[in-house]
């Protein structure tokens, strides 16, 4: 056995049975003259000028096509051509803050609410969310297209289910989501689904994020470790500058110190392999030589070239320039990733969560230098100094 659906029309809540001619100078949608004030929304204050016309004239459309718009206003006669937004915009179509509330998100969805229960009254076998239905136009799930089944399928009857399935699928570039919303909302187009299958496409959301968090914390890790790695060779070579000092380094203190400033910075340093982090030097200063000692690994200057790179690297100016450059995009990238959200409470490390630490680090150099020691030795003295100007630098983008 088969049922037919049948939609009956639903009369106007006005009584009236001929649409009212508009006249621009009254309420444009009961156009009756009563003690209540008049409001334009084109007079608005702010910068999107008549923004109130958009969110009215999409309700306008969707009442009149379920043919429950509670005014017998001629809807033929608010768009002109250039869509309904326009016109009232170009006439300032004023409108009771009564009969505006009226045709609102809230009443909208009242109304798709009704509709779907009248429908449902029609075959007693589907519940209010779930439809069952014998005929041979079943209808599939909007994510898998399959049939009910045993489980059944639910209807979309709200139009923030849609708004957050239209988010999720813009996130993960689901195009097949989206061309199926292309079409309209779901409320509009009747979508149904498995529970199973909205909650499937809900984890691949949370799963989206978690991977999200991942790379920018695995990016954050990175940064840390090229921040203390620069702060290590800075330290070399300011011995290389004072002709007093002897050039000579331990690896096993260099190590130390390397792993103590990424701790500081909130990374973890992890196993350090000290054959691939004597190279990682040596690659950075290319006059220093490795000497084995036993078992201490001794890293000391080349006393003959050494002079010379060093006021070959001071002369260049273009690559100091350079230099500048790539420290200046490095730190407005990072500035640009953060987003601010105040949410009424100070929570724990909100200052050091409300700027990016290479921006931090680099102000903290500034102040103390870069030498690793001296960052350590430094480190929480002159923290809330360089947190304060970095701040600054940050909102002032």
């Amino acid at each position: 056995m088969s049922f037919q659906l049948i939609d009956e029309p639903v009369p106007s809540t006005s009584g009236q049975t001929e649409p009212v001619i508009v006249d621009w100078k009254k309420c444009f949608l009961c156009q009756a003259v009563t003690s209540e004030p008049v409001q334009c929304p084109a007079s608005s204050k702010r910068k999107d000028k008549g923004a109130g016309y958009k969110y009215m004239a999409e309700n306008i459309k969707k009442f009149h096509e379920m043919n429950q718009l509670p005014f017998s206003v001629n809807v033929e006669q608010l768009d002109e051509g250039h869509g309904m937004e326009e016109t009232l915009l170009l006439h300032n179509a004023v409108v009771h803050k009564s009969c505006r509330a009226k045709i609102n998100t809230r009443m909208l969805e009242r109304a798709v609410k009704r509709k779907c229960e009248t429908e449902d009254t029609v075959n007693p076998v589907k519940t209010k969310q779930q439809f069952v239905s014998t005929d041979d136009s079943e209808p599939v799930c909007f994510f898998c297209d399959e049939k009910g089944g045993s489980s059944g399928l639910h209807r979309a009857s709200t139009f923030k289910l849609d708004y957050k399935v239209r988010r999720i699928a813009t996130d993960l570039s689901d195009t097949k989501v989206l061309s199926k919303l292309a079409a309209g909302d779901m409320v509009a187009i009747k979508a149904q689904y498995h529970t199973l299958c909205l909650a499937k496409f809900y984890k691949r959301a949370k799963q989206y994020e978690r991977n999200q968090d991942n790379d920018l914390n695995l990016n954050e890790s990175s940064a840390m470790h090229g921040i203390a790695f620069a702060e290590l060779i800075s330290y070399i070579e300011s011995y290389r500058e004072s002709p007093e000092t002897c050039s000579v380094f331990k690896l096993q203190d260099l190590k130390k110190l390397y792993s103590d400033r990424i701790e500081k910075l909130g990374a973890e340093s992890g196993q350090l392999h000290t054959t691939r982090f004597k190279e990682r030097i040596l690659a950075a200063i290319p006059d220093l030589q490795s000497q084995n000692k036993g078992k201490e690994v001794l890293l000391a200057f080349t006393k003959d070239i050494g002079p010379a790179l060093k006021h070959a690297c001071d002369a260049d100016y273009d690559i100091e320039g350079m230099l500048l450059a790539k420290v200046a995009n490095i730190v407005r990238r990072d500035i640009f990733k953060i987003k601010q959200i105040f949410n009424g409470q100070f929570t724990d490390n909100c200052q050091q969560k409300s700027v990016p630490t290479t921006l931090t680090s680099l102000i903290s150099m500034i102040l103390n230098g870069p030498n690793i020691k001296d960052q350590l030795e430094l480190e929480g003295i002159d923290s809330q100094a360089s947190l304060t100007i970095s701040q600054l630098v940050a909102l002032t983008r």
